[in-house]
């Protein structure tokens, strides 16, 4: 069951994420499928951003520790600009 966000929860939502992922390192991009991306991430705990990308059931997860999609080729199209930044800012 899909539950959507109105902006109020959006906002909440892009604040959160903010402080959990300002000043992280993109370590890599990888994509598993047609509609699942990962973004793997530097720090002292091996983490991941995950999008599903359903258009009927849009997903983000933040998974702390070893990710499933760990082993998947990386998408140079999408890493080589992206590889070593940081994130400064999460909005909505």
């Amino acid at each position: 069951m899909a539950i959507g966000l109105d902006s109020l929860g959006t906002t909440f939502l892009a604040q959160e994420l903010g402080e959990l992922l300002r000043g992280r390192v993109i370590k890599s991009v990888a994509l598993a499928d047609d509609r699942v991306l990962t973004v793997a991430l530097k720090g002292k705990k091996a983490s991941a951003l995950t999008f599903l990308t359903e258009p009927s059931l849009p997903m983000l997860c933040l998974m702390e520790g070893r990710h499933p999609h760990a082993k998947m080729p990386s998408m140079p199209r999408f890493e080589d600009p992206l590889k070593g930044c940081e994130i400064t800012d999460v909005s909505q």
